[in-house]
């Protein structure tokens, strides 16, 4: 994890595996864990919940989240098994809300594995992307 603080603001590094709603109350984690954050040391990363808790997986891994207070959902790529989903979580509770396996997906009508690899809100948090790589080439779909 990457952490600057300027001011009283903290952001995490894009390419981190630490992700934050945006106004810092919430932590969602590589290993997807979500924390509650607060000022008060005692109440502070308080664990709130896991997606694996909803897929039963513990072996689940985050490669990339956004979120979108708009929309109170987080964005993730998650991986599993040379496996990839994109799935969209409801905060603060970190429920399921929809989920889309790239499994046999072919964007180029090749044979490559199609791996994702960011995804993102758009600014009024009602569409939701994904950047895919396949062969070599990267496209953008909404989702």
């Amino acid at each position: 994890m990457i952490r600057h603080t300027t001011g009283n603001t903290m952001w995490v590094k894009p390419d981190s595996n630490l992700w934050s709603t945006d106004d810092g109350m919430y932590l969602l984690t590589a290993g997807g864990s979500l924390f509650q954050t607060a000022a008060q040391v005692e109440a502070d990363m308080h664990y709130q919940r896991s997606v694996a808790d909803d897929d039963g997986k513990p072996a689940t891994y985050l490669l990339h989240a956004d979120h979108s207070q708009k929309a109170a959902k987080f964005v993730a790529i998650e991986t599993a098994a040379d496996s990839y989903r994109l799935k969209t979580y409801t905060t603060p509770l970190l429920n399921l809300d929809n989920s889309l396996a790239l499994q046999g997906l072919s964007i180029d009508g090749s044979s490559a594995m199609v791996k994702p690899s960011f995804v993102f809100f758009n600014a009024e948090g009602t569409e939701r992307y994904s950047v895919l790589e396949q062969a070599g080439k990267s496209y953008v779909m909404a989702f």
